[in-house]
């Protein structure tokens, strides 16, 4: 005879949070990318809420964008959906969550902001993560310029600055 296994009790909480894996690709030399990792605490939020907090983007809407305007966006509105993380300086030091702005805007924005993005939609869906392949942040900070800072119309082309 087999035993019926004992599920745990599901508790409705107010203000639920979790802390989820998110994975940022960053470009190397040669034209690969290393995948790097933090762990963010996410709030769940109902559907409209989080239509409240994150705006609806179509494709020709994000096609018309200038990358500075696409990530000031995202530094607005990300930290209403992920308030926690365990990300690093170079030195080893936490980075305080309230920082998430100006990396959003920064020369790892559009990375970091892929990153978030996909974790909140795995959340949103239920979906599994997938562990990052290497725990910690990029080793390196870019060498020149901010990818914020780009005039390029298209936010989506694969152009670099």
């Amino acid at each position: 005879m087999t035993q019926k296994q004992v599920l745990p009790a599901f508790v409705l909480v107010s203000n639920p949070t979790v802390r989820w894996p998110v994975s940022v690709q960053v470009p190397v030399d040669g034209g690969a990318s290393t995948e790097y990792g933090f762990t963010g605490t996410f709030r769940v939020l109902s559907e409209s809420d989080l239509a409240a907090a994150l705006p609806a983007r179509t494709e020709e809407d994000l096609n018309k964008r200038k990358w500075v305007d696409v990530l000031a966006e995202n530094a607005e509105c990300l930290p209403r959906v992920m308030v926690g993380w365990d990300v690093l300086d170079p030195d080893g030091r936490p980075v305080p969550i309230e920082q998430l702005p100006a990396a959003l805007t920064g020369p790892h924005g559009k990375w970091l902001a892929a990153g978030i993005h996909q974790a909140i939609l795995q959340i949103r869906l239920g979906l599994p993560a997938r562990p990052p392949a290497i725990e910690g942040n990029s080793p390196t900070a870019p060498e020149s310029g901010s990818a914020a800072q780009s005039d390029d119309p298209d936010p989506m082309s694969s152009k670099t600055t």
